[in-house]
């Protein structure tokens, strides 16, 4: 056999089992088609409405999941905000009580520590 007989050959061959794959798929989706039409005229009005009513809570529940995680998501960002500020705003008393310590000599050390301890237990 030359070359160009084994190519087609093993082409055909290929064509052959290619179109026996294509049957047995037309085959199998021609049984699907038929059982499901078959079933569907016994299957009552309950049965579809039952799985139309579980395909909305399912559509629900991401939905909703999805609003919860969005709300944590801001909450969590209001939170380091919150706490950002909060921070800024303790280190401006912090710079304007060591400034008022270095200028005026009123606080000593342990006295600032005292006032600095009771703003991080009232910003709590």
């Amino acid at each position: 056999m030359s070359g160009s007989q084994i190519y087609y050959s093993r082409r055909r061959a290929l064509e052959t089992q290619t179109m026996q794959v294509q049957m047995k798929v037309k085959r199998v989706g021609y049984m699907i088609y038929e059982a499901i039409s078959h079933y569907q005229e016994r299957l009552s009005w309950w049965c579809w409405t039952s799985s139309l009513m579980m395909v909305g809570y399912i559509l629900l529940f991401m939905f909703g999941s999805m609003l919860y995680h969005n709300n944590q998501q801001e909450s969590r960002s209001r939170c380091v905000d919150n706490t950002f500020n909060q921070y800024m705003s303790f280190q401006k008393v912090v710079l304007t009580l060591k400034l008022h310590d270095h200028v005026s000599c009123v606080f000593n050390k342990r006295q600032l520590a005292l006032h600095i301890s009771i703003l991080i237990s009232s910003s709590e």
